[in-house]
């Protein structure tokens, strides 16, 4: 294994040592031997990774024994996750029916959060191989906004500059869309030719003011709100303060005149706002509304009491 190899197979255990010595105390090295079961010999090896390519301090105490740490009075103690443990508890929390549906979310997302570090699992270098390559891939699992799809076929044709997400050409829409790298677990290259109308095109990757991808006609949306409507509007998305027109008469109220690409954040917004939010336009609108509000909450709620 080449020398970069091995540091990135390391990174792992530099994270936990990482988190084992923050704080205030110095920690023995035999006890962090003990705790992460490896070597002492082991433990200064990854304290010189660390230090020298990590670029991160560890203060030493040397008495009547070897202690380290990596002082910092802020440190909240929780750990980044890298992908196959997010795969491990995700299966774990999903499965155990002992835990509630909301404590599941809240330990999910917290996770998620904290997932950090895409290049040590090998997930850029796997997509640019595919996009090289003009070849398509497999995503073995996909962590969306409201739900997990599993063993998605993708035309790869762009990964941005942060490499953060990857834009997929959409052999039924013929549109690009873009997926978020950290919600991807699990990802093969196939020896599948890419179709030929998959395409990079900068132009064409719009996306709403709420950050939602087109996936077809923008949907046409204009509301009158509230002064109590209007203050928790721009506390959630205060970018939005720009969109917002006043209408003094006859009453003191706010027109929001929009097009989104999905309707699922104001819908969600407006779900708690009923008698605070008027919907003035469009019946597209409307209806998507109605029904977001019948299958998100009605539905739901009815099997929450069962």
């Amino acid at each position: 294994m080449n020398p970069r190899g091995e540091y990135a197979s390391t990174a792992p255990k530099r994270r936990k040592l990482q988190l084992l010595l923050r704080g205030n105390r110095y920690v023995p090295i035999k006890e962090l031997a003990d705790m992460m079961n490896i070597t002492t010999k082991q433990i200064r090896v990854l304290i010189d990774d660390i230090e020298k390519k990590d670029s991160v301090d560890i203060d030493r105490k040397r008495t009547s024994f070897s202690g380290f740490r990596i002082y910092d009075e802020n440190f909240s103690g929780i750990p980044d996750f890298d992908s196959d443990e997010i795969q491990i508890i995700n299966k774990e929390v999903s499965n155990n029916e002992a835990i509630q549906q909301q404590t599941k979310n809240k330990l999910l997302k917290l996770v998620f959060y904290h997932f950090k570090d895409n290049s040590d699992n090998g997930l850029i270098i796997l997509i640019r191989k595919a996009i090289n390559n003009n070849t398509k891939i497999v995503v073995e699992e996909y962590h969306g906004r409201s739900e997990i799809k599993k063993n998605i076929t993708l035309n790869p044709v762009h990964l941005d500059e942060k490499n953060k997400k990857v834009y997929c050409f959409d052999e039924n829409l013929k549109i690009n869309k873009q997926y978020n790298l950290e919600r991807i677990f699990g990802l093969i290259v196939t020896k599948d030719k890419i179709t030929k109308d998959a395409k990079w095109e900068p132009e064409k990757a719009k996306k709403d003011i709420f950050g939602f991808q087109q996936k077809g006609e923008p949907i046409k949306l204009k509301l009158q709100l509230s002064i109590f409507a209007h203050s928790l509007l721009l506390r959630q998305f205060p970018y939005m303060e720009k969109y917002l027109m006043l209408e003094e008469k006859p009453h003191r109220r706010y027109i929001l005149d929009i097009e989104v690409f999905d309707i699922q954040p104001i819908a969600r917004f407006i779900t708690g706002l009923l008698d605070e939010v008027k919907i003035l336009d469009s019946d597209v609108a409307k209806k998507l509304i109605k029904e977001y509000i019948e299958q998100r909450v009605f539905k739901v709620f009815d099997e929450k009491l069962k």
